[in-house]
């Protein structure tokens, strides 16, 4: 069963991730953006339905632009879907941003969060990280998978006040990850999560994305073979790799396979 939406943690995840609210004019209301790749049309679909059937006279107009990197010869689409104003998106641009019209994130808006919006937010921003190793005999396989949080538009004092929220309302512990931003010559912050709380953090979200199969790639780590590779000696941490395991076929939407034959080495 998937759980229900909250709409408000859900919009104030999107607006912390890749959307965008805008007053064309101090007095005015304020609209929305969102962008998608070709990717992620299903996604971008999936917003828009939950946004217009929860705010009353909100209609969304689409256009597409066609984008080539300076780097490649590819030309990528770009999806965007854009609202009429409306007074309810004001309340939240008042909420999300300062006079300089800079996306600002408070302590007040970390507490409305919740986790409806916190699966909205990665869904948005979000990212795994595993690395391929190669084995011997020329197989390889997937290390267990590492979470980022990419809030880069967010201070350094932001991004602590995130890692207190995780540690307070689900106990996990995020630790802060500088980043040098080239580009714009400014170092930038992404918060880590360790591999035991990047299991629990998906099995946490992933119940509001299991219908998005676009996302799919963000939820669900690559095959992770526990019992060739770097299985530890020691009983405790055998067990945290059960937990893992148990959690991991739940994500990829399976029961967990009877290990009778398959000995741990502790």
């Amino acid at each position: 069963m998937n759980p229900k939406i909250n709409f408000s943690q859900a919009f104030l995840g999107m607006c912390l991730g890749d959307g965008y609210l805008h007053r064309q004019h101090k007095g005015g209301n304020a609209e929305f953006q969102i962008t998608h790749g070709d990717n992620q049309i299903d996604y971008l679909n999936h917003k828009v339905n939950i946004i217009e059937s929860f705010i009353k006279g909100l209609k969304f107009r689409r256009s597409i632009r066609h984008v080539k990197l300076h780097y490649t010869d590819k030309v990528f689409n770009n999806h965007r879907a854009y609202s009429n104003t409306h007074v309810r998106l004001t309340k939240y641009h008042d909420l999300l941003y300062d006079d300089n019209n800079v996306k600002i994130i408070t302590k007040q808006i970390i507490r409305r969060l919740g986790t409806c919006g916190l699966a909205y937010w990665f869904g948005d921003n979000g990212t795994l990280l595993q690395k391929k190793n190669s084995r011997i005999d020329g197989s390889f396989y997937y290390s267990r998978p590492i979470a980022e949080l990419c809030t880069d538009c967010f201070s350094y004092e932001d991004n602590i006040n995130l890692t207190e929220w995780f540690h307070d309302v689900f106990s996990l512990s995020p630790v802060v990850v500088t980043r040098k931003n080239k580009k714009k010559n400014r170092k930038t912050f992404r918060l880590r999560f360790n591999v035991r709380d990047t299991f629990t953090l998906l099995n946490m979200i992933y119940p509001y994305m299991k219908n998005i199969s676009c996302l799919h790639h963000k939820f669900i780590p690559k095959r992770i073979d526990y019992f060739t590779d770097g299985y530890p000696n020691n009983q405790s941490k055998s067990a945290q790799h059960l937990d893992e395991m148990k959690i991991y076929a739940e994500l990829q939407g399976n029961e967990l396979v009877e290990m009778k034959d398959k000995k741990l080495s502790c």
